[in-house]
Formats: C-alpha cells, structure tokens, sequence
C-alpha cells in the first residue's frame, strides 16, 4: 500500500486492472481424522497485469505460511491445523484474497475421512489388503497388527471380527495369534504340514551319517513345529521351525546319526512334531550290522505272518469275522510258515484253538496228545493255553475248574504274563457272572501299558 501511495504521489496511475483467475475454484480436501494436512492454489493474472496483494481465511484451523503475494502467478500454500477433528467432520470456510483493483472469495471444504492404516503395499482398506500384506510381508503385518491403527480399523468391521480381534488382542502377542485370526475370518486356509516318510532303517553304520527329512506345509501364515528326540545316537539340526525356516512350501531338515553312540544290535529312535495343531513321528532303526546279520529275510518273512495271525484274532474278537471264517484262515495262514516255527508249540496251539472253535474234534484231540508230549514245562505259558484248550473241548464243570485252578497257579509264577490273564478272563466265575469285573480287570493291564490282547 505505501509503494501504491508513492507511486500515486509521483503521478503514476495504474489504468489497468488485473484480472484473476483462481484455480481451483473451490477446494475440497479430504483429511484423515486427527491428522492435519495441506493444500494449495494459484492465482494468476490472464491479462499479465502483476497482481499485489494479501490472503486472508475466515477459519481459524487453517495457517498460511506467506499470505502476501506479487507477480502474474503466485503459488499459496496454506496447512490445515489438527485439532481432533473425527471422521464425518468437515471445516468450512473461505480464502479472501484481496489485491490492487480486485477481490476474489476462494471457498473450502475439509473432509475429515477415516484414517485407514498404512503398509508397504498401500492403505489397508478392507481385511483381504490386510490379508495380502500378511502373506507378503508376516513381519510388518505382526506389527500392524498391534498397532493403534490397525485397532480402529477393525472397530469400523462387524461384530463378529471385533470380537475375535478383542480377544486375541487380550492374550500375550504371538505370530499364532495373528494365523488364527487370519484362518478364523476366512482370510485363509489353516496350515498343515506332511512329511516325506513314515519309518526308516539304517544298515551297516560305520561311520556319522547326515540325513534329513522333508517337510511340506500346505499354504502360506504361521507355523510352529517343535521337534525332539530322546535317542542319544540321534541329534537335531533344529529343534523348532517357523515359517522363516521354509523355501517356498518346502524345507529340509537335517538330523545326524552317531555311529559311536550305537550299541550292539538294533537302534531305535522317534523323532517327534508337534505343531499346527497335530502330532507326528518318525521312527529310526540304526544298526553297525548288515542286514542279513541282524535278520535272515525268513524271519522277516514269518513275523509277518504271526502278524496276520494276531490281527485275524482281533478281528474275530471284534466280530468283524465269523469263526469259520477266522479258524478257515487261521490255518491257511499257519500253513504258510516255514517247519522251524511249525515245530513251535506256541503256534500249534493257535491252530488248535482253531480247530476247536471250528468243531474239527478228532483233529484237535490229536493235535492235543501231541502237545502234551511237546511241552515239557508245566509251569510255562503254553502249558495254560493248552489247560484252556482242553476246557474248550470237554466243557464238564468239575474239569474246567479243576483246570482253572492249575491255571491260576501258573498265573502265580508268571504274573506279569498278560496271555495268561487273558485266558483267566474266560474262566474265572466271577468275570463270567459279572462282566464290569472283568472289562476293569482287562482296563488295569492296559493302563499299566499292554494294549494288546497276546503279547
């Protein structure tokens, strides 16, 4: 203004008046609540006649750095000034610009929005951003995940998220929490974990071996695999895997076998997992001898086949077969054993039992006076079975306990011997008359660790 007074003073009139042009010609700014934010316009002279002047706003919030201006063009740059402003909040007013010759009122709209958290992928503005950010970047989303931020995102979804973030929000922070969270608003699929083998046999040991194991997971998130194993001649790589651990769905963990941690014969070992909600294992046999040493491949053959003979029995307990079914194939299978184990006692009174069950009298009754002249020890397990047999085929009451007391004082001599017991199930009187007796007797042995019915 004193420049204007001089110049009008020295009689230089200014005959020609600037007109402006503001752009924009209004200003809408969108804001996040309780962050401030900031703007500009430019005025600009379209008749080039320089423009003098000053900026004023009616709204208090809002601070111009330099209000005065000069030139064709000028550049305003003004701030808006937080002060807890909420979303839905807008702050209203207007630029008054007054210049040589001319006076322009420039309106505004501040629109306070939500504040919606920020990432390395962008703003996360609905679950599945959050969603993403997790499966690219687990590490920054751990942190999001409990920021203030990310807590004001979640009071804008339904209940049912709020709910499952509140609580989650109230147990101590942990990456499983996060997973959880993820799987239960149906963000993503639970991980699960497969490994590339059951059991494995190591031969001819003779020095420290490096082995591993494959481990696939299912999908990307969180997991927590603790591994362990209690065999000396075993030792671990690692001892728990997250996902930092995985390239891509797969990783490779290595475990070592000591070779002068072994003792003579066969080595077992269980290597353990425990995560993702299940349980699995590994089991290792490692021995210093061949093969053939350890176990002629006729043995391995015949255990298999004592193996068919169990699981016939327990089939046939269990009534998924009937008795001619289960005598008819017992004795097949007994056929198939080579004449080393058919000579066994043991076995013969399986096929016994067989012929028994399946009314073959006569063949039974010869296979009995047979194995009374085998069985040499009175006192030995297989002198029971064959006490039991004989009750089976002549069911007279004052014989069969006559019988059950020669039973039961072989049961004295071997009373860890659950075969014994088992036989007793069938003829004590008490377990006869009461059946809750019996099924806590046989609940005992199984508590103390026998699970199966011949041992």
């Amino acid at each position: 203004m004193r420049r204007r007074i001089w110049r009008l003073s020295e009689g230089q009139f200014d005959d020609e008046k600037p007109i402006i042009d503001i752009q924009p010609g209004k200003i809408e700014i969108s804001c996040k609540a309780f962050e401030g934010c900031e703007g500009d316009f430019v005025i600009r002279s379209t008749n080039q006649v320089p423009i003098r002047g000053m900026v004023y706003c009616s709204n208090p919030y809002i601070f111009i750095a330099s209000p005065q201006f000069e030139g064709v063009e000028s550049k305003i740059h003004f701030q808006v000034i937080h002060q807890g402003f909420f979303e839905g909040d807008t702050l209203s007013g207007s630029f008054d610009i007054i210049g040589n010759g001319c006076e322009y009122h420039l309106p505004f709209d501040v629109h306070y929005v939500r504040k919606l958290p920020n990432s390395s992928i962008g703003e996360i503005r609905e679950l599945s951003d959050f969603s993403n950010l997790a499966n690219g970047h687990w590490n920054e989303a751990m942190q999001l995940f409990y920021s203030k931020d990310f807590a004001n995102f979640i009071s804008h979804q339904n209940g049912k998220v709020q709910l499952l973030y509140r609580g989650f929000m109230s147990a101590p922070p942990t990456s499983r929490n996060l997973e959880a969270f993820l799987v239960a608003c149906n963000l993503k699929s639970p991980v699960t974990y497969t490994l590339d083998t059951a059991d494995r046999i190591y031969y001819n040991v003779d020095e420290n071996q490096k082995e591993s194991i494959t481990i696939n997971k299912n999908t990307w998130g969180n997991i927590d695999l603790k591994v362990s194993c209690e065999a000396d001649f075993i030792t671990l790589e690692n001892t728990y895997i997250t996902a930092d651990f995985f390239i891509g769905s797969t990783l490779s963990l290595n475990y070592y076998i000591h070779k002068n941690r072994l003792h003579a014969g066969k080595n077992y070992a269980c290597i353990s997992f425990d995560g993702a909600g299940e349980h699995r294992e590994i089991h290792i046999m490692a021995t210093t001898l061949e093969q053939e040493e350890l176990e002629p491949p006729h043995n391995i053959e015949n255990k298999k086949i004592l193996y068919q003979l169990l699981s016939l029995y327990v089939d046939y307990r269990l009534r998924k077969m009937t008795t001619g079914e289960w005598c008819n194939q017992t004795i097949a299978v007994m056929a198939t054993l080579d004449e080393s184990y058919q000579q066994n006692p043991y076995f013969n009174l399986i096929k016994t039992h067989a012929l028994i069950a399946n009314k073959q009298r006569q063949d039974a009754l010869w296979e009995i006076q047979q194995l009374k002249q085998d069985i040499s020890d009175k006192k030995s397990t297989e002198w029971a079975y064959l006490l039991y047999l004989c009750t089976l085929i002549e069911p007279e009451e004052s014989y069969v306990d006559r019988l059950t007391r020669e039973i039961e004082l072989i049961f004295r001599e071997r009373p860890e011997d659950v075969r014994i017991f088992w036989l007793l199930t069938f003829l004590r009187k008490e377990y006869v008359t009461d059946r809750g007796l019996k099924l806590r007797a046989i609940s005992q042995w199984v508590m103390d660790g026998f699970s199966v019915p011949l041992h």
